[in-house]
């Protein structure tokens, strides 16, 4: 039974961190200015499927 929960607990996170990438690609395009600290902010993606991690770095040019 515990290792059905972390199964299920696997995809919500894998989405939540989707989501937080695709959320914060879009918000610093849109508040460059504003925002310019995320940027430099690591963001790590799971994948539910391979559990890998990938880890994307935003610079500025």
């Amino acid at each position: 039974m515990e290792e059905d929960t972390q199964h299920h607990s696997l995809l919500p996170s894998a989405h939540r961190y989707m989501s937080l990438d695709t959320h914060t690609h879009t918000h610093t395009h849109t508040h460059t200015h504003t925002h310019v600290h995320i940027l430099h902010t690591h963001i790590y993606i799971y994948t539910a499927h391979t559990n890998t991690q990938v880890e994307i770095k935003y610079q500025i040019h």
